[in-house]
């Protein structure tokens, strides 16, 4: 006597016998499939998922899960990532505020910037939004500078400036204590003397392509020139909430 089939397992039955023809329809054009990939190595980004089912046999949302469990997992994944270092730069972007009548050193500091490609020389960065320096950004046709901080009390010092907000009040507290971490449109590049005391290095960029992940931007951008003023001093960098500060040339 046959047993009555319930709804997830004529699901599960019909599936088994798609895959066992997929399997070898998938074998007539192994082919077809090698020369395409071959043709092209830079393969377009897919959407990835691990599918869970509940006990009726569809598929389970996110929000099934208990919410102590999901805050316990991103509590984790929080503590894991400040014991990883991260470069911290600062990005500033042109902007003209009429309070003040004058170009201000509107940007923030990140601390998720690293290199995508050296050919041609291409970085990235994550960005919550909304954004005021992203929105200075794309209103300058994607252009904007990485300044690279020093590791120092200097260096941590400019950074923080720049993790407060883009208030009329930052802008004159910048201007006064780090005045060229600051960008204008149409400019051209600076000289090694012109940057910042506390920056080691400057990268001049292009916005290429932006991604959205969930409330962040993931911006994608081409370096069009790099001027460098210190080769021997560490670059800044941030774990488990502080500044790390290279002390090895301390007297």
């Amino acid at each position: 006597m046959a047993l009555t089939q319930y709804p997830a397992a004529r699901f599960f039955s019909a599936f088994h016998r798609w895959n066992h023809l997929a399997q070898r329809q998938r074998s007539c054009t192994r082919t077809a499939c090698h020369y395409t990939l071959r043709q092209s190595t830079c393969i377009a980004a897919r959407s990835f998922s691990s599918t869970r089912y509940n006990g009726h046999g569809l598929p389970r949302k996110e929000e099934d899960k208990p919410r102590v469990q999901r805050s316990m997992l991103q509590e984790q994944v929080r503590q894991i990532m400040r014991r990883v270092p991260h470069p911290v730069v600062v990005i500033t972007a042109a902007h003209f505020e009429p309070e003040l009548d004058r170009q201000v050193p509107l940007g923030i500091a990140v601390s998720s910037f690293n290199t995508v490609t050296l050919k041609p020389p291409t970085v990235s960065f994550n960005i919550k939004c909304p954004s005021r320096t992203l929105d200075a950004i794309r209103a300058d046709q994607g252009r904007f500078r990485v300044h690279v901080l020093e590791s120092s009390p200097l260096g941590a010092q400019a950074a923080q400036l720049f993790t407060a907000g883009n208030t009329t009040e930052m802008f004159l507290k910048r201007s006064d204590k780090a005045e060229k971490l600051i960008s204008t449109r149409n400019e051209e590049m600076l000289g090694p003397n012109e940057l910042d005391e506390s920056a080691i290095a400057a990268l001049d960029c292009t916005l290429s392509y932006e991604l959205g992940i969930r409330d962040h931007i993931i911006a994608v951008a081409t370096v069009r020139g790099s001027v460098v003023r210190d080769t021997e001093t560490a670059a800044l960098s941030y774990k488990n909430g502080q500044y790390l500060i290279d002390t090895r040339d301390s007297s």
